[in-house]
């Protein structure tokens, strides 16, 4: 393997394996746990949570009432009416663009069902490391450390190798600043993977040096600890606590092993070669380097509406010549710009550090780009299991179409009405907007087809606190589409009857003819 491979090797997926660990647990039993059923289409009880919670809601149903439920609920099942009511003819389905967009989240998706199944339901605790690790975890530890590049670490590494027990020596002996930077880090606390394993394996000491640790491509961190307390769980609701983060954290360690094992095995023999002329005019042509990699798909949801995308790298489509050279090589097959260019349409680039130097640009485009191509392979492997085909996976690709169809429909009724003469414009800004009312005509024409197990929505508590969540390191980082401003029905007063349905309470919903 080449060095630029073996780099990502080294580093892949420490903080994104935790990641994808948070967004892919729970439950996937879709029938279990529909909340609402609208025809074909459904949302789903964890769909409502991670709509509602993973980012803000208008001020209008941001609490837990029961009304803002209300508000909230009404919300979505008007986004899958106005999805419904657009229908298959949709102008925006036969977007290129918004098909790949729709292609790309459903790869990401797919890739963390693959993680899902290769690294996380294959784990299996042990009780002894178990109650060891339940031991460690209450240790606060107050450390002196160092953020390093590989340079120093393999420094102070041979330093280290030459005179063995002399580690506090070197440590005390690095001059990066004037006072060793000092944290206090608790089992609880969201660090590195990599640290936090270094720090509750086993029993340390003050004194003991740790490291260098790598943390990513050329960073470093040594430490030394300063000194060490103990925190007894004092009460059985703080052993439980503390009982789940170590087996959540135990969990997580054995996923990422499990994880970079089975990427080395897809990825065996599969170096990469870089034609340097091609490489340096598409580092310069890419048009997305100097935005952060969480903005990246807010920028792709904007120019998909604006039915064109500078991810695409459109420019290069009239330069045939360069669309046809040879770019790299990789696995026995040289991939062209035009191929290349075609892989980004569903995968945008996404670089390993939130800033880049010029002069780190180029090395950090070849990293962004053999990323690209391991989430490939990754991709044909979820697609030789069949998951592409799970009902999960559909209904999050549902999610995300869904939303995207009924903005669209939405855009075009105002517009629609705009060229009536009754058009009021000033109506759009009340309380019962021309939105709200074309919402109650949708609910009025689908009404027999929607069904809302109130058993399950009772059952719902919704946190209080606005959020707007990101993954990291993906390509997609946002877990859930915006929330849909399309009514403020805070009632229910359309349902004119309950029935049990597969043991289930019910409420089949129909507006009042």
């Amino acid at each position: 393997m080449n060095n630029l491979y073996q780099k990502i090797l080294n580093r892949f997926l420490s903080v994104a394996c935790f990641l994808f660990f948070v967004f892919c647990s729970g439950p996937k039993d879709t029938q279990q746990k529909v909340l609402v059923s609208i025809g074909d289409r459904v949302i789903t009880v964890e769909e409502f949570k991670n709509r509602t919670e993973l980012t803000p809601r208008p001020f209008y149903c941001r609490n837990n009432t029961e009304r803002h439920k209300i508000i909230a609920l009404n919300s979505l099942i008007a986004e899958k009416l106005f999805a419904l009511e657009e229908g298959e003819k949709s102008e925006l389905l036969s977007r290129k663009y918004f098909r790949a967009y729709i292609k790309g989240k459903k790869e990401q998706y797919m890739r963390e069902e693959l993680f899902d199944r290769i690294a996380r339901e294959p784990v299996v605790l042990d009780s002894a490391e178990i109650n060891k690790t339940m031991q460690l975890a209450g240790f606060i530890y107050r450390v002196e450390y160092y953020q390093i590049n590989k340079e120093y670490a393999n420094i102070i590494c041979e330093k280290i190798a030459a005179s063995p027990g002399s580690a506090t020596v070197v440590f005390d002996a690095l001059d990066f600043t004037e006072t060793a930077p000092q944290k206090t880090v608790k089992f609880k606390d969201p660090d590195h993977s990599v640290i936090h394993q270094a720090l509750y394996s086993e029993k340390l000491q003050a004194n003991d040096v740790i490291g260098p640790l790598k943390l990513q491509d050329n960073q470093y961190i040594v430490m030394k600890i300063k000194n060490v307390l103990y925190s007894p769980a004092l009460s059985e609701s703080e052993a439980v606590d503390r009982m789940r983060f170590v087996k959540e954290r135990l969990v997580e360690r054995k996923s990422i092993e499990l994880w970079n094992n089975y990427i080395m095995e897809v990825m065996r023999n599969k170096d990469i070669e870089f034609v340097p002329q091609t490489t340096l005019k598409m580092a310069e042509l890419y048009s997305m380097k100097d935005l952060p990699n969480d903005q990246q798909e807010q920028m792709v949801m904007k120019k998909i509406e604006d039915k064109q995308t500078n991810l695409s790298l459109d420019d290069l489509a009239i330069n045939e010549v360069l669309m046809g050279a040879p770019f790299f090589k990789m696995d026995n097959k040289v991939w062209t710009v035009a191929e290349f260019r075609e892989l980004l349409l569903s995968h945008p680039l996404v670089f390993r550090k939130p800033t880049i130097t010029p002069d780190e640009y180029l090395q950090q485009f070849k990293l962004a780009i053999v990323d690209l191509m391991r989430d490939h392979y990754l991709n044909q492997e979820a697609y030789a299991k069949g998951i592409d085909k799970l009902e999960n996976i559909k209904r999050n690709v549902e999610m995300w179409q869904d939303s995207y169809v009924a903005k669209l429909h939405r855009e075009q009724y105002l517009k629609s009405l705009a060229l009536s003469e009754d058009f009021d414009k000033t109506r759009m800004s009340g309380t019962y907007t021309y939105i709200d009312e074309y919402a109650d005509s949708m609910q009025k024409k689908y009404s027999r087809l929607i069904e809302i197990n109130m058993e399950k929505f009772n059952k719902i508590e919704l946190t209080q606190t606005d959020m707007f969540s990101i993954q990291k390191f993906v390509p997609y980082p946002l877990p859930v589409p915006p929330f849909p401003k399309l009514c403020v029905d805070d009632k229910l007063d359309y349902v004119k009857h309950v029935k049990n349905l597969r043991s289930a309470h019910v409420h089949r919903c129909y507006i009042n003819e």
